[in-house]
């Protein structure tokens, strides 16, 4: 009886073992309202502040640059702490048309700032100087850097601190180890480019090409233009087709019963046919 007693044990801790593993693993891929409300919040926030704020926010001692927290999102305490972003680290603003990502940039990487936005990882880096790296989480939810890897060669990016946009041309990605800090100097810029560069790096790789290390995924782009600040050019929302040949081509091979297009699966397309053809060479 003992012994049947002691199996029974056994295989309800085995149950409840693989029961905790799946909510932990679903915990994942299930909408955060904590993420969400901090990114409505710091967008909200990036449009009331002016350019003179920003001017006064890029001199703040506040900011804590933790590469620490340029890790995974720990799906707990997202859920449980709550996160409050700090307003007066608001330097600009990173918008990514093609591919739709629109971030309030902060000074810093911490964990309220990776959890609201985007942040700078170094304190002396100057707009349109040299190398601007920025940090930012990748979240399963489609927030933060979730689309950060649909950036195709030739893709606008654009930052802004409310005085001047700095505009930028995507050239190149990689993924890297951590410990690769080389890429976020202005050495580096000026000896593989030769010009300012922007280096945009992900905190998580899509598990569609994840290898299971904590690798970091990068996107760099060239510095090709500087205007005067302009709100029209920083709306993600007025997407501009590269021609009307590859719009007519997305909305022949994605349409949907309602009329709309899955943007998300023709930029899925676009990469799985990309790296297909890298594999080739």
């Amino acid at each position: 009886m003992a012994r049947k007693r002691k199996f029974s044990l056994r295989k309800l801790l085995g149950a409840l073992l693989i029961l905790v593993g799946i909510v932990i693993i679903a915990i994942n891929f299930l909408p955060n309202p904590q993420i969400a409300r901090s990114v409505n919040e710091s967008q909200e926030a990036v449009d009331q502040v002016t350019a003179e704020e920003i001017k006064e926010n890029k001199t703040s001692d506040d900011a804590v640059f933790d590469f620490d927290a340029v890790e995974n999102i720990n799906p707990t305490s997202a859920y449980i702490d709550s996160v409050e972003m700090d307003p007066s680290l608001i330097i600009g603003q990173m918008v990514i048309p093609q591919s739709e990502i629109n971030m309030t940039l902060f000074k810093g990487v911490s964990e309220p700032v990776l959890y609201a936005g985007v942040g700078t990882m170094r304190p002396d880096q100057v707009m349109g100087q040299g190398n601007y790296p920025i940090a930012g989480h990748y979240d399963w939810n489609g927030h933060l850097l979730y689309r950060l890897d649909w950036v195709k060669s030739g893709d606008v990016i654009r930052i802004t601190d409310k005085d001047k946009i700095y505009e930028y041309v995507a050239v190149a990605n990689d993924v890297v180890e951590p410990n690769a800090a080389y890429l976020i100097t202005d050495d580096y810029a000026q000896e593989e480019y030769g010009q300012p560069i922007i280096s945009i790096m992900n905190c998580f790789f899509p598990q569609r090409y994840y290898n299971g290390d904590d690798d970091r995924y990068f996107v760099f782009g060239v510095l090709v233009n500087e205007t005067n600040y302009a709100p029209e050019k920083m709306n993600v929302k007025d997407f501009n087709w590269d021609s009307e040949e590859e719009k007519a081509e997305f909305e022949t091979n994605n349409p949907s019963k309602d009329g709309n297009y899955s943007f998300d699966q023709y930029k899925d397309n676009q990469w799985a046919e990309r790296n297909e053809l890298e594999a080739q060479e």
